[in-house]
C-alpha cells in the first residue's frame, strides 16, 4: 500500500485510532506493507463498526452494487477501518484506510 489523500504526511500510530501516540510521520507516496490484520475502530459506537463490516462483506459478493460501495466509502471516509502496517525500516503501527491505496 502507499500513502494517499494527504498534503504532506500521515501519522503512523501505536494503535488504531487518532487518540493513540504517533510513532512517525509517513510522507505522501511512501510504500507501507499491510500486515494482513484489519482492525475496526468504532469509538463510542459499536453498531457503526458492525454496519461497516457487514457492508464490506456484502460488497465482496456484490461488487457492482453502487449503494453498498457508497456505504463502504462512507466507512472509509469516517476512519472506521484501520490497518496494521510496517514501513521500510521495520516500524509497525496503524494507519486509517482513508490514507492508503494499493
Amino acid at each position: 500500500a502507499k500513502v494517499v489523500n494527504v498534503d504532506d504526511f500521515v501519522n503512523l500510530r501505536a494503535g488504531p485510532g487518532f487518540g493513540n501516540p504517533v510513532l512517525r510521520e509517513v510522507p505522501l507516496g511512501e510504500a507501507l506493507r499491510v500486515m494482513g490484520t484489519q482492525r475496526l475502530l468504532t469509538p463510542g459506537e459499536a453498531a457503526r463498526g458492525a454496519r461497516c463490516r457487514a457492508a464490506c462483506n456484502e460488497l465482496a459478493f456484490a461488487p457492482d452494487d453502487a449503494a453498498l460501495r457508497d456505504r463502504v466509502e462512507g466507512c472509509i471516509d469516517g476512519n472506521v477501518f484501520w490497518y496494521e502496517v510496517r514501513d521500510a525500516a521495520g516500524t509497525a503501527g496503524f494507519v486509517s484506510r482513508k490514507y492508503l491505496a494499493e
